[in-house]
């Protein structure tokens, strides 16, 4: 099987999300955070990886990519300069009742547009087993912070218990989803936007909890929710308004979203237009999707045909452009190698194009090469009014094998694609064997080939809005920790702010055993010399990271990288690790987050949203729940925070004596600091939920 470098989308959000109602919730425990909780795969929705909360949506549709990055909830947030290290302000106590010894078994916190910060949480109504679920927005003034009055989201007859899972996310353009799991009956799920909670979706649009659910929200504060119904062929949607039909807003009449003749499960996708109108998109069966639209006064559209490319299982890629239309790419044929074929919407007459061939060469039609079971990403954001299709192609029709691919860049913009530009890796050879392109995130395409031996490997990248791609890069050229032995497998993060590269190693020497070395981390800069500034993540304790194991990949504001490793090797034991890079890559700050007086640790959660762009958030924060040595003791609770001034920073948030239960999206960054959330045991009195804000 060929080798490609795994094609993640890093450190942006995709807006408009899937948003599914079958979301694993709640953290806390010892429960191990998933892979890369904010590292964005190119198939899923904002935080739909496996993240700290162990949650996967195994039901998520197909995601409408608009290519931008989450700017966050500010769209023109002000520069942030760091002045100082972290500091930690004391605990802010934000119970319903703080002074009853009720648990507090779940929790989450997202930022608002103003800055503020909202938390949701699942507290115990009394000492049985009933518990209500309960919203608290924390305003993180320089003195410590303050909070205003909580407000109760659930009824009795929700039937919420300790085990009911709760997930918060948040749009573009500042709404908040919230989602939560009752005892009985369907799961709910509500909105936050322009300062209040809308009533409950279910009223609105009855759901199921294995319904698949999608939320838009547009400029002016209303918010589309979709539904499709995944045991019958069917879809419907709704329009949250805030700012119509009394103190809690109002939803609109649902509207059916079915296809005439349609069949097989739908996948639904929604995109918001600046003028207040929504597009859906409704894919049903074979072919591409039906487009239907609301307009600004509140009327549907009739569905428009179906495009003649693009089902579910052709690997679909649909944005959305500034004057509205839709581009869709997809891929056609079956075996090993297949045709990408085009069509854009044109939203003055609603009719898609005739669906033409994208992928080919300068001198003959091509195809794609399929590996693994899927395409790799070959649609990306130029700009609102541009769009460029990335791809390996080859001027023949068979096996891959007997191809010669050529990587290529085509544009689409003034309403048609330009010719074909090569853009030459190397020399071309035949087959697919190492060849891939990587979404590192919407908008940075990166292609790379990699040696059949993988001790080398070549790619070029266009970070940013750019009008061509960087100088090829030799990614292992000129650093020591790289020889002609030294086989690799990389993953890349990163977009405008910065790109990044992890290395796991292996010497494979001419005679002797094979031996897994300790990976690398790489700040790549193509125009810099060297191109690439690698540091090994060791500690000074000699334990190091393998491969590519790590349970949290983030980027913040200043172009730094942190990467949280697990099970790093120290002799026959295992230890975690903390590794930090400046925004110039070369040597780490690599932490070892188990004290000497302890038997185990584990990252309770790490960074959950990217990093707005525009220099705004500067700060990183993990989190990691430790075990203590001796009989009998409790597990300790430790916060590690970089403001993008010195070193990183530790800080004790809960001993063992206080038995801390952190939550898998009680953590958030942002500016030059960020929250913290977890709950603590009544040994002491201070029973209940408690924020530390770093500052």
């Amino acid at each position: 099987m060929a080798r490609t470098a795994t094609a993640l989308l890093a450190l942006v959000a995709i807006v408009p999300i899937a948003w599914t109602l079958n979301c694993g919730g709640g953290g806390g425990g010892d429960t191990q955070p998933g892979t890369d909780s904010n590292v964005e795969d190119a198939t899923t929705e904002t935080d739909n990886d496996a993240g700290s909360d162990g949650g996967t949506d195994s039901d998520a549709v197909i995601p409408t990519d608009t290519g931008k990055a989450d700017t966050g909830t500010d769209t023109s947030p002000p520069p942030v300069t760091c002045t100082k290290a972290p500091t930690f302000t004391s605990p802010l106590k934000l119970n319903h009742n703080p002074d009853a010894l009720r648990q507090v078994a779940n929790g989450s916190v997202a930022m608002l547009p103003d800055g503020k910060l909202m938390v949701v949480f699942l507290e115990a109504l009394d000492s049985g087993s009933r518990y209500g679920l309960y919203s608290r927005i924390v305003d993180p003034v320089p003195d410590g912070g303050k909070f205003g009055a909580d407000e109760r989201l659930d009824v009795d007859a929700d039937n919420l218990t300790a085990g009911s899972a709760l997930t918060l996310g948040r749009l573009g353009n500042g709404a908040l989803t919230l989602q939560y799991s009752p005892g009985g009956g369907p799961k709910r799920a509500r909105i936050y936007s322009h300062g209040k909670w809308s009533p409950e979706v279910g009223g609105a649009m009855p759901i199921v909890d294995s319904d698949a659910l999608t939320a838009t929200d547009a400029p002016n504060g209303q918010v589309l929710v979709t539904r499709a119904h995944t045991s019958t062929p069917s879809a419907t949607a709704v329009v949250y308004r805030p700012d119509e039909g009394g103190a809690f807003g109002s939803w609109s009449s649902v509207q059916t979203l079915d296809l005439d003749g349609g069949s097989g499960v739908p996948t639904v996708q929604g995109f918001a237009l600046p003028d207040g109108r929504f597009y859906v998109s409704v894919w049903h069966g074979g072919g591409g999707p039906s487009i239907r639209v609301r307009t600004a006064s509140g009327a549907w559209s009739v569905p428009s045909l179906k495009s003649e490319i693009g089902a579910a299982d052709a690997s679909p890629a649909l944005r959305k452009m500034d004057d509205g239309t839709l581009v869709l790419v997809a891929l056609e044929g079956t075996g090993d190698t297949r045709r990408a074929v085009t069509s854009t919407w044109n939203p003055a007459d609603s009719t898609w194009t005739t669906a033409r061939l994208l992928s080919k060469t300068t001198d003959a039609n091509g195809v794609v090469p399929f590996v693994g079971g899927r395409a790799d990403p070959f649609l990306f954001r130029v700009s609102d009014s541009e769009l460029e299709f990335v791809a390996w192609v080859a001027g023949c029709t068979g096996a891959s094998k007997d191809c010669e691919f050529h990587p290529i860049s085509r544009r689409y913009k003034s309403g048609a694609w330009t010719d074909p530009v090569d853009l030459a890796i190397g020399s071309p050879v035949n087959g697919a064997d190492g060849l891939s392109v990587v979404a590192v995130d919407g908008s940075t395409p990166l292609v790379q080939r990699t040696s059949s031996d993988t001790t080398s490997a070549q790619l070029r990248a266009r970070i940013g809005a750019v009008a061509s791609f960087a100088p090829v890069v030799s990614l292992f050229d000129s650093s020591p920790l790289f020889s002609a032995t030294t086989h690799t497998n990389t993953n890349f993060f990163g977009g405008s702010l910065g790109l990044w590269s992890i290395a796991g190693r292996t010497n494979v020497p001419t005679s002797g055993p094979t031996t897994t070395i300790a990976s690398a981390i790489g700040k790549i800069d193509p125009a810099a010399t060297p191109p690439t500034n690698w540091g090994a993540v060791i500690d000074t304790a000699s334990a190091e990271m393998r491969g590519l194991s790590y349970v949290g990949a983030y980027l913040d504001g200043t172009g730094s990288f942190t990467v949280a490793i697990p099970d790093a090797v120290d002799g026959g034991s295992r230890v975690a690790l903390l590794a930090h890079a400046t925004s110039t890559g070369g040597a780490l700050d690599v932490q070892r987050v188990q004290l000497s007086d302890e038997t185990g640790a584990s990252f309770a959660n790490v960074p959950r949203f990217p990093a707005r762009l525009g220099g705004v958030d500067k700060s990183a924060i993990f989190t990691v729940l430790a075990t203590p040595s001796g009989a009998g003791t409790g597990k300790r609770l430790r916060a590690y925070a970089w403001n993008g001034v010195g070193s990183v920073t530790p800080r004790l948030l809960a001993n063992e004596t206080r038995s801390a239960h952190p939550f898998g999206e009680g953590l958030l960054t942002y500016g030059c600091g960020g929250a913290i959330l977890y709950a603590v045991d009544p040994a002491d009195g201070s029973h209940g939920l408690e924020m530390v804000l770093v500052q």
